[in-house]
C-alpha cells in the first residue's frame, strides 16, 4: 500500500502539488499547521492561533499568516477564510497520516472548547472573535451528536433567532460539501448542518424560527429572555491565545507606467502586530513579511544603474516583522528616555522639529543600534536593523522594476526633489521630510520605502555582491570602523537614488539630515 508520504513523491493532483509548492516554500511546520486548520470549517485568525498554541506550540506562530494568506485559504470576509474541497480532503488525510486518527477526536474536544467559551459567555467581543464584524457565521466545527453539539446548537439558533436576515449570516450549505464523507465516516457531522441546507431552499431554520415569522407578521413584539448558562469541562483545557496575535489590514498598491500614470490598483491584506510605546505615542506597526525568494541588485540595463549593485543573485529570505513606516521623531523620543545600553541619544536629533509623525533623521548607525538594544529590553523581542537584503527584498515586494510602483515614480507617490526618471512629468520639490504613511504602500503594505529618509541597514559595506550571502543575513567584518550602507533615497534626492537597488555608503558615525532607519523583529 502506498503511504500518504510516497505519495508526495509523485504529487501530480494539483491540489498535491499546491500542498507540496506550500510545504516547500514555508516549511514542515506550517504544513502541519495548515492541516490542523482544515478540520473547522472556517477559520478566522484567532481560531489558527489556538489551534497552533494547543496542538503544535513549536510551530512558528507567524505559521498563521502564512496558512491564511499563501492561497490555501480563501478569504470570505474581515479576517474570515475558508479552504476549498479537495485542499481540505488532502489536509485531513495528512493529518491522520501525520498524527493518527485520535487526533480527529482531539480536534473535536478542541473545538468545543472553544465554541462553548467563544458563544456561551457574556463577553461579546469573545463572540466577535468568533463570528466576525459584520458579522458573518464561522460554523467551526464538525462535532460528535451529543450534549455539547446539543448545546452549542442551541445557542447559535437563539443567536441566530436575533437576525433579521439569516442569508446574510449562514454559509453553510456550501462548506458542508468541503467535507466529503471523511469525517461523515467517523461520525461527525457539521454544526447546524439542516439549517444549513433549510436556509439554502429558503426555508425557515426551524418550527421555532417559523413560529417566531408568524408571531412577527401578525404584529407581536417577540423578545428573548437572557438567562446564564453554567458549564463546567471535565479534562478539557481551554486553549489561551498566543501572547502577540497579529491583526489583519487591507490595504492598496498601485503601479504606474513609464508616464508615471496609474494603470493597475490591487487590494491586498496583510497581518502586524503594535508594539505600545507609551501614552500619546504610536505604537510600532511590524509588518509580517512572508518567506520568500527573490533576485537582488539591478540588471545591466536598468536606468541610472551602478555597478556597486551587482552581480544580481539570488536570495532567500525568511519570515520577519518590519515597521510600516520608519521610525518618527514621537518614537524616537520616547525610547531615549529608557535606560542607556551603550551610548546616550540625543532626544531631539532631527533637523526638521517638532514634526511629530515624521521620520527621525540626524541619526548615526551607532544611534539606531542603540535606539535597537534599548526597546529590545523594553519589549522583550529582539529588535534590530534590518539586512541589507531583508532592506531590498521588502522594499520590492515581488517587483522586479526599478521602483516597487513600476518602471518610474512621481511625487504623487513618494517623496524626493520631483526630478525625471523616464517619461514622468517633472514633479514637486518639498525640501523636507513628510509625515509618515502620507503615500501609497507596497504590495507587502509598507510605506515610505523609496524617497523620505535614506535608511541604514544592518550589514557593512561591500562594493557589489561577490561572495555575499544568499540566505539573507548581513555580510559583516570584524571592523566596526568599517563603512555602512543606506537604502531608500531621500526628500531632496534624485529618483535614480532612490531605485530598490540603489545604495550608498557612509561612515557609522555620520549623522546627516537625510538619515533614518526603520527596524525589524525576529520573527
Amino acid at each position: 500500500m502506498v503511504s500518504f508520504k510516497q505519495r508526495q513523491r509523485f504529487a501530480k493532483d494539483p491540489t498535491e502539488q499546491r500542498v507540496n509548492a506550500f510545504t516547500q516554500r514555508y516549511g514542515r511546520q506550517a504544513t502541519n499547521l495548515a492541516a490542523h486548520a482544515a478540520f473547522p470549517l472556517t477559520l478566522t485568525t484567532d481560531v489558527v492561533y489556538c489551534l497552533r498554541e494547543s496542538f503544535l506550540p513549536d510551530c512558528p506562530w507567524y505559521a498563521a499568516a502564512d496558512v491564511l494568506l499563501s492561497g490555501l485559504c480563501i478569504s470570505a470576509g474581515h479576517d474570515l477564510y475558508e479552504m476549498d474541497a479537495a485542499t481540505r480532503r488532502y489536509l485531513l488525510r495528512y493529518l491522520v497520516d501525520q498524527f493518527g486518527e485520535g487526533r480527529i477526536e482531539e480536534l473535536e474536544r478542541f473545538m468545543v472548547a472553544y465554541l462553548r467559551h467563544r458563544l456561551i459567555g457574556d463577553n461579546p467581543d469573545e463572540r466577535a472573535l468568533l463570528l466576525g464584524e459584520k458579522p458573518n457565521w464561522t460554523a467551526l466545527a464538525c462535532l460528535q451528536p451529543g450534549d455539547a453539539y446539543e448545546e452549542i446548537r442551541q445557542t447559535l439558533e437563539q443567536l441566530a433567532l436575533q437576525d433579521t436576515d439569516p442569508n446574510e449570516r449562514f454559509r453553510l450549505a456550501s462548506l458542508v460539501e468541503s467535507y466529503g464523507d471523511f469525517l461523515a465516516d467517523r461520525g461527525y457531522q457539521p454544526v447546524l448542518l439542516e439549517w444549513a441546507d433549510r436556509i439554502a431552499e429558503g426555508e425557515p431554520i426551524d418550527e421555532t424560527a417559523e413560529v417566531v415569522g408568524q408571531l412577527q407578521q401578525s404584529g407581536f413584539i417577540v423578545n428573548w429572555v437572557d438567562f446564564e448558562v453554567a458549564t463546567v469541562l471535565f479534562g478539557v483545557e481551554v486553549p489561551p491565545l498566543t501572547e502577540s496575535e497579529l491583526s489583519e489590514f487591507e490595504f492598496e498598491s498601485v503601479t504606474v507606467d513609464d508616464r508615471g500614470k496609474v494603470v493597475d490598483r490591487q487590494t491586498h491584506r496583510s497581518f502586524y502586530f503594535e508594539e505600545p510605546l507609551g501614552e500619546g505615542v504610536s505604537p510600532l506597526k511590524m509588518v509580517a513579511i512572508p518567506s520568500g525568494e527573490f533576485m537582488m541588485g539591478s540588471p545591466d540595463d536598468e536606468p541610472g544603474r551602478y555597478d556597486d549593485e551587482g552581480p544580481q543573485h539570488r536570495v532567500t529570505v525568511s519570515p520577519f516583522f518590519m515597521g510600516q513606516y520608519p521610525v518618527t521623531q514621537a518614537q524616537w523620543r520616547m525610547v531615549a528616555t529608557l535606560p542607556e545600553k551603550e551610548r546616550e541619544l540625543n532626544p531631539e536629533p532631527a533637523h526638521f522639529k517638532g514634526q511629530e509623525n515624521c521620520p527621525v533623521e540626524q541619526v548615526s548607525w551607532w544611534d539606531a543600534i542603540e535606539f535597537c538594544a534599548r526597546i529590545s529590553e523594553y519589549t522583550g523581542r529582539t529588535y534590530r536593523l534590518p539586512t541589507e537584503a531583508e532592506w531590498e527584498y521588502a522594499c520590492r515586494a515581488e517587483t522586479v522594476t526599478p521602483f516597487h510602483f513600476g518602471s518610474t515614480m512621481t511625487t504623487d507617490l513618494a517623496n524626493y526633489d520631483g526630478s525625471v526618471f523616464l517619461n514622468e512629468p517633472e514633479g514637486q520639490s518639498r525640501g523636507k521630510t513628510t509625515p509618515v504613511g502620507q503615500f501609497p504602500p507596497n504590495a507587502f503594505g509598507l510605506y515610505d520605502m523609496h524617497g523620505n529618509v535614506w535608511e541604514w541597514c544592518l550589514d557593512h559595506w561591500r562594493n557589489g555582491y561577490e561572495g555575499v550571502p544568499t540566505d539573507g543575513s548581513a555580510w559583516l567584518t570584524k571592523n566596526d570602523d568599517a563603512r555602512r550602507l543606506t537604502r531608500g533615497g531621500y526628500w531632496g534626492e534624485l529618483p535614480m537614488y532612490c531605485r530598490s537597488a540603489c545604495r550608498i555608503n557612509l561612515e557609522p558615525n555620520d549623522r546627516l539630515n537625510f538619515i533614518g532607519f526603520r527596524v525589524v523583529c525576529e520573527a
